[in-house]
């Protein structure tokens, strides 16, 4: 019989009027910090995720951006999060906003401690299990990308590629829906890093037979209402934190889930850069 995870107490969505269902941001429609604010209380109780760029990406689908700020004030450092309504290509829009403006569940300290609880959830429950043979068949049966993309939607994951100015993937995240897992594709394993899909949607042909809808067109929203009622145990020890002394947190861009793919290829474009800057001054 298969297992059922239950839900943690503290981590049951509430979808009382200040974290209404998931819905995409929509600038134009104005009260733009409710909307954020709905959305990351939900994906924060509801998700699991082992870092910041796991957590951005998640964001990501629903028009939301999310970025790590630190400085010093009257000589105490501090770290915090800052959330930004994004538009249809991902860009900025509108001022960005203050975690604390949110809510402390929507927090550095709160994002921090969902990765480390979910690091140990995912390797307990093995919940990489279900997505590798989704992504096999996937990348067995779609070299089109559109088509690969609306495909794992249909099975109830999103993914979201990190490309560089060229058009180059350099980095993978997937969304399991029906287990409200993130995972960056270089962790599930090898043959799911970015180089694998850059490679395999550069050889794909332009006439190559397509799913009928593009995820564009489909609700993730939909494939979530599927998996509404599902649960999880989260039994685990979890850090406790001083959210006075914030100068203490590690950075969440390096711990949890690193992406040392994303990594190499950003020193590797950092290297080149200095390469044709020194040749410069040698002309």
């Amino acid at each position: 019989m298969e297992e059922k995870y239950k839900l943690h107490p503290a981590d049951k969505i509430d979808y009382s009027e200040d974290a209404p269902r998931l819905k995409k941001v929509d600038y134009e429609a104005g009260n733009v910090k409710k909307q954020i604010a709905g959305n990351v209380k939900s994906l924060m109780q509801s998700f699991r995720f082992t870092s910041l760029p796991e957590y951005r990406a998640l964001l990501s689908i629903y028009n939301i951006g999310v970025e790590e700020v630190n400085g010093e004030v009257r000589g105490k450092q501090y770290q915090g999060l800052v959330y930004s309504a994004l538009d249809s290509e991902g860009n900025k829009t509108g001022n960005p906003i203050k975690s604390s403006s949110i809510a402390k569940s929507v927090g550095y300290t709160a994002l921090l401690k969902k990765a480390t609880s979910s690091e140990k959830l995912i390797k307990d429950k093995q919940l990489t299990d279900r997505v590798k043979p989704v992504l096999d068949e996937a990348i067995k049966n779609y070299r089109n990308r559109p088509a690969f993309e609306a495909e794992l939607l249909r099975k109830g994951i999103s993914v979201v590629f990190r490309e560089n100015e060229d058009g180059r993937i350099y980095g993978a995240t997937f969304i399991d829906h029906e287990n409200r897992t993130v995972f960056n594709g270089s962790e599930i394993g090898k043959a799911y890093s970015a180089n694998i899909f850059h490679n395999l949607f550069q050889n794909s042909q332009e006439d190559e037979v397509s799913i009928i809808h593009s995820p564009l067109e489909l609700d993730v929203t939909a494939v979530l209402k599927e998996s509404d009622n599902l649960e999880f145990s989260e039994d685990i020890h979890v850090p406790k934190l001083d959210d006075t002394a914030p100068g203490n947190l590690p950075s969440l861009l390096e711990q949890h889930g690193t992406d040392y793919e994303a990594e190499a290829f950003a020193r590797q474009k950092e290297a080149e850069a200095k390469r044709r800057k020194r040749k410069g001054y040698s002309l």
